[in-house]
């Protein structure tokens, strides 16, 4: 790594440590590890999680769950791939920071050993979903989000791209009526007014 590269490295590092004590602590252990799994790239890294924590401040769980990554796996992937979901991310960091946060904590994980074009889709049906209007559609995306692991793994995973993705949501718990425990579903329904 050059003394320039170093340098900018240093810089990153220091603002993203600036954030918050949390992601100075993390970012203090795991730098040691990423300077040797990525080099010269390490900067670019950095510049990637700067961009993550930017698009879900204030708070720093999206952070810290990006800089736990493996980062042998990280440069397995490759930075380009690891870019594209970034700017998946921001671009829902515009509407919502706080979906963005759910978004990167749910998938961090799965970048990498995911498509990333399933992801790309995931990000675009959470947009659409949230656009649903109101509270309903920010806790219907909020629903898919965390569901997103889940489907993943499963053997019926949803195919990349956005039809597919809305009926998935549609046809698991996704939609609040649906994804609530029944005890409160049948309490709504229960529920007389008081006189």
């Amino acid at each position: 790594m050059t003394s320039r590269a170093r340098s900018s490295a240093d810089a990153a590092a220091a603002r993203l440590g600036g954030r918050s004590r949390l992601v100075a602590d993390q970012l203090e252990g795991a730098l040691p590890a990423m300077r040797a799994a990525f080099g010269t790239d390490l900067a670019a890294w950095l510049e990637l999680v700067e961009r993550v924590a930017h698009a879900t401040a204030p708070g720093p769980g999206a952070t810290l769950a990006l800089l736990r990554l493996d980062p042998e796996r990280v440069r397995r992937t490759g930075l380009a791939v690891l870019a594209r979901w970034v700017d998946a991310t921001a671009a829902i960091g515009v509407v919502a920071p706080p979906l963005a946060a759910a978004y990167v904590e749910a998938t961090a994980a799965l970048v990498g050993s995911v498509d990333a074009a399933w992801l790309d889709a995931l990000a675009r049906e959470t947009l659409a979903l949230r656009s649903g209007g109101g509270w309903r559609g920010d806790r219907v995306a909020q629903v898919f989000v965390a569901a997103a692991p889940r489907a993943a793994t499963s053997r019926a995973r949803p195919k990349p791209s956005s039809f597919r993705c809305r009926r998935w949501s549609r046809s698991t718990k996704a939609s609040p009526a649906r994804g609530w425990p029944r005890s409160r579903a049948s309490w709504r329904r229960r529920r007389s007014p008081s006189t």
